[in-house]
């Protein structure tokens, strides 16, 4: 029996807990109401040959963002008052780090992965 693997998408969008080395300015303030709650992120992939057009579910709470899917991912990142976002996203060995940026209920971005060496596009649209 195949063990499910955290979303291919996340060997599609093989987002990176390293994104704390591309974590936003210490002074930006992070943001709470406005982005708070779930958030369904589509992931395009448009080179090297990771897959794409998967959907990775994230909580953002007080301006911070988890992984809230079924597989054992982890994603660690924040979103700022301004709507920048950095996020980094780990299962097993693949990363992920994505940056992009939120205004009200949608957000776009791109992402690249170090272990997969690929990369793309995400956008999300808040629940």
């Amino acid at each position: 029996m195949k063990k499910p693997r955290l979303l291919k998408p996340l060997t599609t969008f093989a987002v990176a807990i390293a994104l704390g080395t591309a974590a936003i300015p210490a002074h930006t303030s992070f943001a709470a109401a406005p982005f708070d709650g779930k958030w369904s992120v589509l992931i395009t992939a448009e080179s090297g040959k990771c897959q794409s057009g998967y959907t990775v579910p994230i909580q953002v709470a007080d301006g911070r963002v988890s992984y809230s899917g079924p597989f054992n991912a982890k994603a660690n990142g924040q979103i700022g008052s301004n709507g920048a976002l950095r996020v980094s996203f780990a299962h097993s060995k693949d990363v992920v780090n994505a940056r992009g940026s939120v205004e009200g209920r949608v957000g776009r971005g791109s992402w690249k992965s170090p272990t997969k060496n690929c990369g793309g596009t995400w956008v999300a649209r808040k629940a």
